[in-house]
């Protein structure tokens, strides 16, 4: 089965840097860090201190951003079959 390139390769790179780079207290396998930013996203716990730890800041925010998907990419993604309900 062939692998479908959603992401530039840079971009997927570097947003897994951001994302790896995150010190989670408490945190102690990729899966619950994984599992942790997501949720942390999806109920936008966003904390304007960027000193304080285990949150996601506007620091990361703004990094994020710079290689979030392009309007390509958003579409080779919503084509996939997994998306198709």
């Amino acid at each position: 089965m062939q692998r479908r390139k959603i992401l530039q390769d840079k971009k997927a790179f570097n947003t897994s840097i951001i994302l790896a780079s995150l010190n989670i207290p408490g945190v102690k396998t990729s899966e619950d860090r994984d599992s942790y930013i997501e949720q942390a996203l999806l109920k936008v716990e966003v904390c304007l201190d960027d000193e304080e730890e285990g949150v996601i800041t506007t620091h990361l925010i703004q990094q994020l951003l710079q290689y979030a998907p392009d309007k390509q990419e958003v579409s080779i993604y919503c084509t996939l079959p997994i998306n198709k309900r």
